[in-house]
């Protein structure tokens, strides 16, 4: 049994942005989909309003159903769970995600978009870009996509399959693409990888796994590329601002996004909603596979002069006592850096205040001086505790306190989102810009604000 036999699957931990998608996928192509999540999220509300029966709170055997003939889990889940060991007594197949993914795969045109930063944005945008040229594409995204229904995921009718690929636990390594991208390679996922050498080893079998009609498109200022490059079988397209074969120059932001000339693959000007350096490079690393499958210049510049940005990656959530709300998932000291650095360029003269919540104890600790460094670019710095993952965060701990204590200037500390909302509601006002950062809980700041009554200090 398979992801493309099975006829009733289930979901453990149905409400993760990954395996969500490829459930949905399951879901509309006939097969009956149940699942079970610790908490509701938009994933598991989507699915329940599209006839999956949901279990919320703890796991338990007996949500397994009797006809049920797949179980897939997302990689938070340990075999230890109670809905994992049911399956193993009624000896029903088991895929964690990387290895669903994986087959989802199989006897395709696929298309990976990996490396440690920009995925999602990357793969959004290559998606759209591939629907306007006619290719019809399955694409699987590690976030919410507007032209996508607001899901993870487009069902389509070619063999054209595009997928973002983690490098958690070495996800990566489990599929086989015709064509590959790897946007960059930082330090990261210190719980799997103790060196960085570790995570470039993983990337290299990667790149090596793309067959030689293939290609492997590599940022050509990465300090990893010479790595990847050598074990690369096809062809590598780079992409830069420098000595690359496809070129920005002249990069212009203004308030409507940014406008820059590309050189090399292509020739003309690209213009994009997106803010930041590092959304030119997403820019470059999509129009790079789009030249790769033929797509006419014209056609790639128009789908991405709309796209409008994805679920969390520097989302307007709107206004909040007259501040600007910027919701981003951001959670390296490298994306804390340039999501930023964006808000500068996006909001020039405002004050910005960064409210972040760190993910991970090993994560936190292993950077904390870079940490400590990025929050220091803000104007104001409120910190909410640490975000543990169950499973992952095993060893030494921190609190966000101390990370407070190392940042100064003021910087806060609260414990939980709603204490920085009560916080900072007597502290905005028109002139700042807020931005919403990290992978935890901290993406409910904008409806808790919009939506609390003032604290009671306020209402006497």
């Amino acid at each position: 049994m398979n992801l493309h036999s099975a006829t009733h699957v289930h979901v453990i931990g149905i409400g993760g942005i990954g395996v969500s998608a490829l459930a949905k996928w399951c879901l509309e192509r006939g097969a009956t989909v149940s699942g079970s999540d610790a908490v509701e999220t938009p994933q598991t509300t989507w699915f329940r309003a599209h006839g999956a029966v949901v279990h919320i709170g703890q796991h338990a055997a007996a949500h397994v159903p009797s006809a049920c003939d797949l179980v897939l889990a997302s990689v938070a889940v340990r075999e230890e769970n109670s809905e994992w060991q049911a399956a193993v007594t009624r000896r029903i197949p088991i895929l964690p995600y990387p290895v669903a993914l994986a087959q989802l795969f199989e006897g395709t045109h696929g298309i990976a978009v990996a490396g440690t930063h920009g995925k999602s944005t990357t793969t959004a945008l290559l998606g759209t870009t591939l629907i306007a040229a006619g290719f019809d594409p399955t694409v699987i995204v590690g976030t919410r996509v507007r032209e996508f229904g607001n899901t993870n995921e487009r069902v389509g009718a070619s063999d054209v399959v595009l997928a973002e690929v983690d490098e958690y636990n070495q996800a990566i390594l489990q599929v086989q693409p015709t064509h590959a991208v790897v946007l960059n390679v930082d330090h990261e996922h210190v719980d799997v990888y103790e060196t960085l050498e570790k995570l470039q080893s993983a990337f290299g079998r990667f790149v090596a796994s793309v067959p030689k009609n293939g290609t492997v498109t590599l940022w050509a200022d990465d300090p990893s590329t010479p790595l990847l490059r050598e074990r690369v079988q096809g062809e590598v397209r780079t992409f830069g601002f420098g000595d690359a074969d496809l070129v920005a120059r002249d990069i212009i932001t203004s308030a409507s996004g940014t406008a820059f000339s590309v050189q090399g693959l292509y020739r003309g000007t690209v213009r994009t909603k997106l803010f930041g350096e590092h959304n030119v490079r997403n820019v470059l690393a999509a129009l790079c596979v789009a030249h790769a499958l033929g797509t006419p210049f014209d056609v790639a510049v128009a789908a991405m002069s709309t796209f409008p940005g994805t679920w969390r990656r520097f989302e307007h959530r709107g206004l909040w006592r007259g501040a600007t709300i910027i919701d981003d998932y951001a959670h390296h000291p490298t994306e804390l850096r340039a999501t930023l650095a964006a808000a500068r360029q996006a909001f020039p003269g405002k004050r910005i205040t960064c409210v972040f919540q760190p993910h991970l104890h090993s994560r936190t600790l292993a950077f904390f001086p870079n940490f400590v460094r990025e929050l220091q670019a803000a104007d104001h710095v409120v910190l909410v505790e640490v975000y543990d993952v169950l499973g992952r965060d095993v060893g030494p701990r921190t609190s966000s306190a101390e990370l407070a204590r190392a940042v100064g200037n003021d910087a806060a500390f609260v414990p939980t989102v709603r204490d920085a909302v009560r916080y900072l509601e007597s502290r905005v006002t028109s002139t700042d810009v807020v931005l919403t950062v990290g992978a935890g809980d901290i993406t409910s700041f904008a409806s808790l604000a919009q939506n609390e009554k003032p604290s009671a200090a306020q209402e006497g």
